[in-house]
């Protein structure tokens, strides 16, 4: 899929189903190295544009999965949950809470979960209902 994606004149949602698959399979580094690669190669701007669109999803995903990777480490030192996410920062368990690549924030909800507020919906292939 990857590979299909990175051809000239391919269809344009296989850059985004293949950098879902690999944001699901927990390799966001790989989906933003391939949709870099493909934003290099892109001469039409508008799908240019699609693609970088693309890469703050990713970037967003990556940043929630890291912060709610730190939220579980500091419930598991604690007993509790952080009151926000400049607590995972103060208990020196991050350097520094990710800039949200859409000028928003991240914010820690009350199940520990994390969420951007520029984003609505997190990053899947298959979604349950």
């Amino acid at each position: 899929m990857a590979e299909a994606a990175r051809l000239p004149g391919s269809p344009a949602y296989l850059p985004r189903l293949a950098s879902r698959m690999l944001v699901e399979g927990k390799d966001p580094e790989t989906a933003l190295a391939l949709l870099a690669a493909m934003e290099a190669q892109e001469t039409d701007e508008t799908r240019r544009n699609v693609i970088r669109r693309r890469i703050r999803d990713v970037v967003v995903e990556r940043d929630i999965l890291l912060l709610e990777r730190t939220v579980a480490e500091y419930r598991k030192a604690t007993g509790h949950l952080p009151a926000g996410l400049g607590e995972l920062v103060r208990g020196g368990l991050i350097a520094r809470v990710p800039a949200e690549p859409n000028g928003g924030a991240y914010h820690l909800r009350p199940d520990g979960t994390v969420r951007s507020d520029r984003v609505k919906d997190r990053m899947k292939v298959f979604q349950t209902r």
